[in-house]
């Protein structure tokens, strides 16, 4: 016999094999839970199906534009450059003026988007875009600021019908909703066949909301950190809005930039043109001054006099010079900023060297245009942004103003001081003729006059080249084009997503049931807790009698005992007399029909048996025989009843001997501690050559205790998906303290499989396996067709039963 430590180490040595993986095992645990895995896959399969046929498909486009980066040459103070901003273009604001609301307000208005119609179906509302039927046509908005939406049904070729009102109306008929007069007419689309008695919704949404809801729903981004690519896109319902509404901010954004382009060339030819004008003027008087001096003092050619001082002059008199066209030049743009009427203008100017006064310029002329831009979107200038446009220009107005006043008062400092210079120099002319003096101040002035006008004129001709020849500081490279793949739902990722969770629905919940399941369902929830061999397995019995086995019977249950027989024969090894204690851990796993059987399998081998019946408590033996209750074993033990006269025979069994509980006695425990017990033992094993104990179950009471004094061996019925988990600890333990002899476990009940095999002789006590099922090898049992019907289908239903 084994010791307690060398049970414990062949336990541990067999637990930690037990603890792997096997694939078998895996399968047979598992195969169970298909009907439910292959009900996941059809049911996601279909709802996949369901949301492919009635979701909302959503479509996606993109097209790419360059936004080129402006370069200057060293003519910064060009007068074009006025009007224009010198800090580029970055592109972070090209992203933003791209979805500014100004802008897809354009967009909104070339494409119609205000208006929305779509087909109502059963379950889904289709978006009509292309090919739309009718027209909503606002007869009379007087408040712009609300929507308008409703449903319609088409009655026929003529009519149709508003939801939630009684009547019909005409196509092309005036109708009112709210303080809004409407009509609807019908479209070159219209289709008799296709839309009569359908349901049309129709909205009209204010420009407002609509530009701020495709603002946002547009989105700009650079290709990358080296080039100045944008790529815009944009998702909807419809792909051939995503196409359209593309396109279109590519467009407008490129009309915007060269409408703002040209207005400031406009603006400068405008300002050269008036000044040249004047310039030619102011020419032509100090010509004609110059001649009828001349032609008065008989004052031809006096230069040879005055070239020898004219050397000492040069200098003062180019300074001077420099600072009166700057006098000019900001006394003309004073000028015209002093004037109410120009309010309206830009700011030009032409030769200014002060950096403070031409970023002032820079900042008019933007408020200027933002100003202009917006009286001509809103055509009203009492709309709230241009009156404060109009302020920023008033502003920037006088500082300007101021700034010129400055710079002018300046110049005439410098210039005085020049003048005062070159007088001093002058009277080393004092020798030269008076009227020298007096033909150099008006060639100093007609010289003047001179560069200015040409100098003007050089520029008037740049801006009329800069003005014919306007491009856009954008171009398009690739432009939207249509795209009838959906970007969701996408089929491939919806079935694979249902497939997905197909499988894992009810994989998790197999194994949710198999995690929290504390029955016995397979022969390693044993194995792995325990090293007490299984000596069986014993299938579900559906016989109304609890005797199955006897000398004709083929049925497999039959041929499970008489396995259990031959393995019982190697545990208590070369004896020719022995005692089986059959024993369990509650009530109802079937220990009753295994002692019963189990006898009748050992009286078959012509072996005198008898079924003690010493579950005090619930006897069970007598009444599953059939017989009628008599004296028994508690009425020998009291010394009421003569041992003789407690044997009976089984019927039709003839080896097989019973003896029958008695009357039930208030105290089991105490009565088995009787000497007449030991009386009663003795003299069966005189008399018999084996002796089954059907005794109370030892997780209760500690009759089996008492009583395994008496045994050779012990059958420890476990039932199939009635005991317990916990319960084999207690069976763990009684067989390393070896408290019940040769500790044997039977697994009762067996439906399906247990991840063994049907009638496998245990571990290390047999050599036999049952050939298995089918093929007439067995005898088979008469089915009802409609219970098995039923019994598959309840099955089926409860599979993790």
């Amino acid at each position: 016999m084994e010791t307690g430590n060398e049970s414990v180490r062949k336990k541990t040595v067999v637990n930690e094999n037990a603890s792997g993986f096997n694939l078998k095992d895996f399968i047979l645990r598992y195969i169970k839970y298909l009907p439910l895995i292959i009900l996941g896959i059809i049911i996601s399969y279909f709802a996949a199906k369901l949301k492919l046929r009635y979701s909302t498909n959503l479509y996606q486009s993109s097209g790419t534009m360059l936004i080129k980066e402006e370069k200057r040459g060293a003519d910064k103070n060009a007068i074009e450059d006025l009007f224009t901003s010198k800090s580029g273009n970055d592109l972070s604001t090209e992203i933003e003026l791209m979805k500014s609301r100004s802008l897809m307000k354009r967009v909104v208005k070339s494409l119609n988007l205000q208006y929305r119609y779509a087909i109502k179906g059963k379950v889904k509302t289709s978006r009509l875009y292309e090919s739309i039927p009718i027209q909503l046509e606002l007869v009379n908005c007087p408040d712009t600021a609300v929507g308008v939406g409703f449903e319609i049904k088409i009655i026929n070729a003529n009519e149709f019908q508003i939801s939630r009102t009684n009547g019909t109306t005409k196509f092309g008929q005036e109708f009112t909703m709210g303080k809004k007069n409407l009509k609807i007419n019908k479209t070159q689309y219209f289709d008799n066949t296709t839309y009569i008695g359908q349901k049309v919704l129709v909205n009209w949404t204010p420009l407002e909301s609509v530009s701020n809801n495709y603002s946002s729903g547009i989105k700009v981004t650079t290709v990358n950190d080296v080039t100045r690519i944008l790529k815009v896109s944009m998702q909807s319902e419809s792909a051939q809005e995503c196409v359209d509404v593309i396109n279109q901010v590519m467009h407008e954004y490129i009309n915007d930039n060269l409408e703002a382009n040209r207005k400031v060339s406009e603006f400068t030819i405008q300002f050269i043109n008036e000044r040249v004008k004047n310039l030619e003027g102011d020419l032509k008087n100090i010509e004609t001054e110059t001649k009828d001096f001349r032609e008065k003092n008989n004052s031809i050619n006096l230069d040879a006099q005055s070239q020898i001082y004219l050397g000492d002059l040069n200098d003062a008199r180019k300074e001077l010079t420099r600072q009166l066209i700057l006098i000019g030049s900001s006394r003309g743009i004073l000028a015209n900023f002093q004037r109410d009427e120009n309010i309206k203008d830009y700011a030009p100017t032409g030769t200014l060297e002060d950096q403070n006064l031409q970023n002032l310029f820079l900042e008019y002329n933007m408020k200027q245009f933002e100003r202009q831009r917006i009286r001509a979107e809103f055509g009203t200038e009492k709309e709230k942004t241009y009156i404060e446009k109009t302020n920023d220009v008033k502003r920037i107005r006088e500082a300007i103003i101021g700034g010129l006043s400055k710079l002018i008062a300046i110049s005439e400092v410098n210039a005085t001081q020049l003048e005062k210079t070159i007088s001093e120099n002058t009277q080393k002319l004092k020798n030269v003729p008076g009227l020298q003096n007096e033909l150099i101040n008006y060639s100093r002035n007609q010289k003047i006059i001179e560069e200015l006008y040409l100098f003007l004129k050089k520029k008037g001709e740049e801006a009329g080249i800069t003005s014919a020849s306007t491009l856009s500081n954008s171009k398009i490279i690739d432009p939207a084009l249509l795209n009838n793949t959906s970007i969701s739902p996408i089929p491939s990722k919806e079935y694979s997503l249902a497939l997905f969770l197909g499988l894992l629905i009810p994989a998790a919940i197999a194994y949710l049931i198999e995690l929290f399941n504390d029955k016995i369902r397979y022969r390693d929830d044993i194995e792995k807790q325990t090293n007490t061999p299984i000596i069986a397995e014993v299938g579900h019995s559906d016989e109304n009698k609890s005797l199955v086995v006897t000398s004709k019977s083929r049925k497999v249950i039959a041929e499970q005992f008489r396995m259990i027989r031959t393995n019982i024969q190697y545990l208590v090894g070369a004896k020719d007399k022995f005692t089986v204690l059959v024993t369990s851990s509650f009530s109802g796993e079937g220990k009753s029909f295994i002692s019963t059987n189990v006898a009748a399998a050992l009286a078959l081998t012509g072996k005198k048996t008898v079924i003690l019946e010493f579950d005090l408590r619930k006897p069970k033996i007598i009444e599953g025989l059939g017989m009628v209750k008599g004296a028994g074993i508690t009425n020998f033990v009291v010394g009421k009843s003569e041992l003789k006269d407690t044997i009976r025979r089984v019927p039709d069994y003839e080896n097989l001997w019973v003896i029958g509980c008695g009357a039930i006695p208030p105290n089991p425990a105490e009565l088995l501690l009787e000497n007449n017990v030991d009386v009663l033992f003795e003299y069966l094993k005189e008399n018999f050559d084996a002796i089954v104990i059907d005794s109370a179950p030892v997780g209760l009471v500690t009759d089996s205790m008492t009583l395994s004094k008496y045994a050779d061996a012990t059958l420890y019925i476990v039932r199939h998906k009635y005991t317990m988990k916990k319960q084999i600890r207690l069976i763990d333990e009684l067989y390393v303290t070896n408290k019940l002899p040769k500790l044997s476990i039977v697994i009762n009940d067996v439906i399906g499989s247990t991840g063994g095999y049907y009638g496998y002789g245990g571990y290390g006590y047999g050599y036999g396996r049952t050939y298995g099922y089918g093929y007439g090898y067995f005898e088979e049992t008469k089915k009802n067709p409609v219970k098995e019907i039923w019994k598959k289908i309840k099955g089926f239903l409860l599979f993790w039963k």
